[in-house]
């Protein structure tokens, strides 16, 4: 895999295992990836569909013209003249050498000046590996504390963000909508799945309400023992239920939809 394609943003969403594997961190599904990242775009369309890979891709580098490196150079270094020593030599075993420095006409300083170089700011980029954690921690805000998606446009918060990490570069609110908000709820659906994968029987709830618009809802919960022994309750499922909340409905409704895998037949409902 060439360097240029290393640079996709794809990568985002893949972490190489060998030098023509890469492994997904949405469904952990190993893909190969030999000589382009074809396969890994196509992965992407196929199993993630709600996920948006954008064309651009922002390297955080400052790019250096040659002529301005040349400008920036200082000036040459003074010559210097090496000449043995005649004082006496403290060790007999070791020669001591005097340094003549021979200032330029051109290099020397008056008094009181001071001599300054001015270099381009290199900007490091930031590594991806911490760009997906800093990512991670900021969908936080919006899945834990239910902040709205404008905050990343607040110039108070983007000024914090730019304080904290600069060479960070803050999603906007189409980036996190369209591709991390997909994203995380992808891989969050296939942690549920494993979590679940071994569970022999699970109990599930459900809650019904009706909004302000008149619009009827139904949540879905199962609840259920893992392999250490915790309690674990995780929602499943929460849509539109448009039928009067009656027992015949609500068990009608848990019967025609596969949540996660569960097997109806492993669940006891509590409606």
């Amino acid at each position: 895999m060439s360097m240029r394609n290393k640079k996709s943003v794809l990568w985002n969403f893949f972490n190489p295992t060998s030098d023509d594997k890469a492994r997904c961190t949405l469904c952990n599904q190993s893909i190969s990836c030999n000589t382009s990242i074809s396969n890994l775009k196509r992965h992407m369309q196929r199993k993630h569909p709600l996920v948006q890979i954008s064309s651009e891709v922002s390297t955080n580098r400052a790019i250096i013209l040659p002529s301005q490196l040349a400008e920036a150079a200082p000036p040459p270094l003074p010559e210097i003249e090496l000449s043995p020593s005649d004082e006496t030599e403290p060790f007999p075993s070791t020669n001591s050498i005097i340094c003549t420095i021979t200032q330029p006409q051109s290099a020397k300083i008056k008094p009181g000046n001071t001599l300054q170089t001015k270099l381009p700011y290199l900007r490091k980029t930031l590594p991806l590996r911490e760009k997906n954690k800093i990512d991670n921690s900021l969908m936080d805000l919006f899945t834990k504390d239910f902040q709205p998606f404008s905050v990343v446009e607040d110039e108070g918060f983007r000024n914090f963000t730019k304080c904290l990490y600069p060479t960070y570069e803050l999603p906007n609110k189409k980036t996190i909508t369209h591709t991390l908000l997909p994203a995380l709820y992808e891989k969050t659906f296939t942690d549920v799945q494993e979590e679940i994968k071994y569970v022999k029987s699970v109990t599930v709830t459900t809650d019904c309400w009706t909004s302000i618009n008149t619009e009827s809802y139904m949540a879905v919960t199962v609840h259920f023992i893992n392999q250490n022994f915790d309690i674990k309750s995780i929602l499943l499922h929460c849509a539109v239920f448009p039928q009067s909340h009656t027992a015949e409905h609500l068990a009608e409704e848990l019967k025609k939809n596969n949540y996660v895998g569960v097997r109806k037949q492993n669940f006891i409902g509590s409606l």
